[in-house]
């Protein structure tokens, strides 16, 4: 993965793998995040758009960080620049960026 392109297949796969890694169902996580199940399966095989928002609720759900599920190290130092240039890239508008 290129750490400025947002890739939708790979996030959804990192979802499904954490989510079964935490030993988690579908349906646990959907209450966790407050989805419906069926949403929760389209996020996870990416048939639906995910919101950040959504993305937050799901790796604080499953106890990890935003930047684990997008494939980026906590060692880089503009991990937080990285991660806006990879949803604005993708037409997201990011509150409190600057250019």
């Amino acid at each position: 993965m290129q750490l400025n392109t947002y890739e939708p297949e790979f996030v959804a796969h990192r979802i499904k793998t954490l989510r079964e890694f935490r030993g988690k169902t579908q349906i646990q996580v959907a209450r966790c995040i407050n989805v419906s199940r069926r949403t929760y399966i389209d996020i996870e095989s990416n048939k639906s758009d995910i919101k950040l928002s959504t993305l937050y609720r799901i790796c604080n759900c499953l106890k990890c960080e935003v930047t684990d599920m997008l494939g980026l190290t906590n060692t880089d130092k503009r991990v937080g620049e990285r991660i806006i240039n990879i949803f604005e890239s993708n037409g997201l508008i990011v509150a409190g960026s600057s250019d």
